[in-house]
């Protein structure tokens, strides 16, 4: 009950552990860095830091992701001036095609 609660409120005691766990290995990391010869390379800009993505994939290559490519490809070679897309996802299909062709999108779910 009290775990349905928690994440209900959008509160997930396993990230929060994944989080402590994560802050360890950060600053560990950025000490190294820092104490590194390659420490005055790159400027150290406003730290941001992404805790809870040492244990996560890089993501899944399912069906989409293939499908995505091929009629991609397949719209690559027709050549067409622009492309009107109702539907798909902007970080999946639309962002294939946006690289080589104009895409209007029409979608129902707002684009924050």
């Amino acid at each position: 009950m009290l775990k349905d609660l928690l994440r209900n409120s959008g509160i997930n005691p396993f990230r929060l552990f994944d989080a402590i766990r994560g802050w360890k290995r950060y600053t560990e990391s950025r000490k190294e860095y820092r104490e590194s010869e390659y420490a005055g390379l790159m400027p150290w800009g406003k730290e941001r830091p992404m805790l809870m993505e040492w244990n996560e994939s890089s993501g899944a290559l399912g069906g989409y992701f293939h499908q995505d490519l091929i009629v991609a490809k397949w719209i690559y070679e027709a050549k067409p001036h622009r492309h009107v897309d109702i539907g798909s996802r902007i970080d999946g299909f639309i962002g294939h095609l946006a690289v080589f062709r104009t895409v209007d999108v029409i979608d129902i779910r707002p684009q924050p």
